[in-house]
């Protein structure tokens, strides 16, 4: 679950910088969004931070401001490749199941 929190994370930014036009988000924007405490995003934010990917600034008042590095932007366009591809996968279950019962249901109507 923490996983799916740290790309979340990153989802979130790259949102508030792509819909919403800011660069830099506020540490309690991603507190209520991801629904966590402080620390938990902060520790979120550092694993991330190690790898190059978020690059965080103190605010006044001992709040942080985190934004996207180029890395990131990379790292969040793999997230959303991952994504689509899952969904795709998903759906290609699901039709092949429902045709798998329609074969099958009316092969049995067919036959009796």
């Amino acid at each position: 679950m923490l996983s799916s929190k740290k790309e979340q994370l990153l989802l979130i930014i790259h949102d508030y910088h792509t819909q919403r036009g800011q660069d830099v988000v506020k540490g309690t924007h991603l507190e209520m969004a991801l629904n966590c405490n402080y620390k938990k995003v902060h520790k979120i934010a550092t694993f991330w931070e190690a790898k190059g990917v978020v690059t965080s600034r103190s605010e006044r008042g001992g709040n942080l401001e985190y934004m996207l590095t180029s890395l990131g932007y990379q790292e969040v366009t793999e997230i959303l490749k991952k994504k689509k591809l899952k969904s795709f996968f998903l759906m290609a279950v699901v039709i092949f199941f429902i045709i798998f019962f329609v074969f099958f249901k009316l092969k049995y109507i067919l036959f009796l």
